[in-house]
């Protein structure tokens, strides 16, 4: 929807100070509670990990698109940084509440960082702006009691030592089954 790198540039902009201002309010946790209470209802004893999330480099790089968003992290890297930040914080402010309504310890984050020939982007840029902020959602769910099931599509071989030892996923989900690491 951009025509040029700078509209994607003052959108995002917007999109930070949205992030910024966003609290989860009455309104929001109860209607998650409402959410919770029927989705129980629903699946009776069934096991069913109701909590997930997106990651912040995931869920923007959906929002302007793979390409344009490559462009404008390598044009400003700063921007990208802190809209990544600062959505990874509204995601936190969000796990803060929905954790409270569940008795079914494991969640499952999804960020489809590969395809089936490897990795989106490259390792160093996942050390920027998708590692750390991947570690504050898995620290805080962890710190709840929580098991973390990390999704992603397409070979993460190169990614899976990170995921397990740094990032201490406690499991892993993938599409492609053909990963030579699994």
């Amino acid at each position: 929807p951009f025509k040029t790198d700078d509209e994607c540039v003052k959108w995002i902009k917007e999109q930070i100070e949205k992030e910024e201002a966003w609290q989860p309010d009455d309104n929001f946790v109860e209607n998650y509670r409402q959410r919770v209470a029927i989705m129980k209802k629903w699946k009776g004893d069934m096991v069913y990990p109701d909590i997930y999330t997106m990651d912040g480099l995931y869920k923007n790089y959906l929002l302007v698109g793979m390409e344009k968003f490559v462009y404008i992290y390598y044009d400003h890297p700063e921007l990208i940084r802190r809209w990544i930040k600062i959505t990874n914080e509204r995601i936190l402010r969000k796990l803060e509440v929905k954790l409270r309504y569940h008795d079914f310890p494991v969640a499952m984050i999804w960020s489809d960082l590969a395809a089936k020939g490897g990795l989106l982007f490259s390792p160093g840029m996942l050390e920027d702006i998708c590692y750390p902020y991947l570690k504050e959602i898995i620290d805080l769910l962890h710190s709840k009691n929580f098991k973390v099931i990390f999704h992603s599509d397409g070979d993460m071989a190169k990614a899976l030592p990170v995921l397990v030892d740094k990032l201490h996923i406690d499991g892993f989900n993938t599409v492609e089954v053909n990963i030579k690491v699994l």
